[in-house]
């Protein structure tokens, strides 16, 4: 029985309207100063849902985040979720109107609501009828969420599904003291998710994984009607030892290694941890995606953030990674694969998979193969290209079947290509 393909045929992101430069923590007069903010952090600016006159009354102490909620100046999860959506609706591959979603998952550290599920506001905000449900991992919600959409989907619970993160983390800052309240900033993002849609455009999503720790749950804590709290060392260690092992298991067991990657997005949490997570990965820096330095630690938000921001990037066969950690503790990472550029190209059928140079590119003739004309070549043809590339020393194959890339065969200038029997057993191959 073939596993069924899951397409993300659409992501979307909002920024808020309030820009936060590193002089802006001067004017607060908590010792912060802007050189040092981007030397410690890499952080240059990040968004809040909070005006700036709001955030200034907040540090002097006479107004409160609930006085700033009841009197409407703050925007609620589900009008960024709307925004969000306004994106997402733009970017879906059909003129029909959005698709009817059957789910919907929503994951915020900062809700509006207790109860009912932010979730049921969200669709009710967006107008659809589905099963709505709040799934909270902190900042690994997203990839945490994406991972229990798509066992529902599998399973038959539904054919599309969204998932949203939208972070307020302004809302939970203590504007008197500069350790945290210059990394944080906020943000929204969220995907469609569709099952083996009519048109496959978009990111395959072809396998996720989740874990956490709970013995280090005291290590990032948001006390209900208190500030967010941090073991700045011991989260920073945790976040790149886990969010290295994390993306190697997930390379490993689909048969990949950091060179077959394109992109990496990693958790937003600061650019010294992102640094040091690509070095250790070896990775190089055009594969790694990134906007702390621009948008700050947004949480759950941060990274498919990122992702939804260069939606247009993305080309046929480009391979992705998102590996994201949080409280808890918590961690995940998922795996993309490119069917079609929304920017223009090449569309691939689901369970293709390409081969990238040590640079994280496609080689000409791996492009060549993208095209849908031949990715129909008779096996004379196939065994013509493998005959021409047996002549370069450095070849190497890479062959997926129709779920997952995780048969793969090498060959080097002394080494023997598959034989025509294992090319039967394959659905194509792609030559670098």
């Amino acid at each position: 029985m073939n596993t069924p393909s899951i397409v993300v045929t659409a992501m979307g992101h909002f920024v808020p309207q309030t820009r936060l430069d590193n002089n802006f923590f001067s004017e607060l007069d908590i010792a912060a100063d802007s050189q040092w903010i981007a030397d410690r952090t890499g952080i240059q600016t990040r968004y809040s849902v909070l005006d700036r006159t709001d955030i200034h009354l907040l540090r002097q102490g006479t107004t409160d985040y609930i006085r700033l909620m009841h009197a409407g100046k703050v925007m609620s999860i589900a009008a960024m979720a709307n925004q969000t959506w306004a994106v997402m609706r733009e970017r879906l591959p059909r003129t029909g109107g959005p698709p009817r979603l059957d789910l919907l998952i929503s994951g915020t550290s900062i809700p509006d609501w207790g109860a009912p599920a932010n979730a049921c506001m969200i669709a009710r905000e967006l107008g659809v009828n589905c099963t709505a449900f709040d799934v909270n991992a902190a900042c690994s919600s997203f990839v945490v969420g994406v991972h229990v959409l798509r066992s529902m989907l599998m399973s038959g619970s539904g054919r599309c599904g969204a998932v949203f993160t939208c972070e307020r983390l302004s809302m939970c800052l203590n504007y008197a003291e500069y350790s945290n309240c210059v990394l944080l900033g906020d943000g929204a993002a969220g995907a469609v998710f569709e099952v083996a849609p009519s048109t496959p455009q978009g990111l395959e999503l072809l396998d996720t994984i989740i874990a956490s720790d709970p013995s280090g749950a005291n290590l990032v804590t948001i006390p209900v009607g208190g500030m967010f709290a941090q073991h700045g060392r011991a989260v920073q260690k945790f976040a790149i030892t886990k969010t290295v092992e994390i993306t190697e298991a997930l390379l490993q067991r689909n048969g990949l290694t950091a060179r077959d990657i394109r992109y990496f997005i990693s958790h937003q949490a600061n650019l010294r941890m992102l640094t040091s997570v690509v070095s250790r990965l070896g990775l190089h820096p055009e594969q790694h995606l990134y906007n702390v330095d621009s948008h700050g630690n947004r949480g759950a938000a941060g990274a498919p953030m990122v992702m939804s921001m260069h939606w247009d990037r993305f080309a046929p066969g480009d391979l992705i990674v998102m590996a994201v950690v949080g409280a808890g503790l918590t961690w995940g990472a998922a795996l993309f694969r490119c069917l079609y550029s929304a920017g223009g190209g090449k569309q691939i059928s689901p369970g293709w998979m390409i081969r990238m140079d040590s640079t994280g590119v496609a080689s000409p003739l791996s492009r060549i193969l993208l095209d849908p004309d031949l990715q129909r070549m008779s096996s004379p043809v196939v065994r013509a290209l493998f005959a021409l590339s047996y002549l370069c020393k450095s070849s190497r194959y890479v062959w997926s079947s129709q779920t997952t890339p995780r048969r793969k065969w090498t060959s080097s200038h002394t080494s023997m290509a598959p034989s025509s029997s294992q090319c039967a057993r394959t659905s194509t191959c792609f030559v670098r």
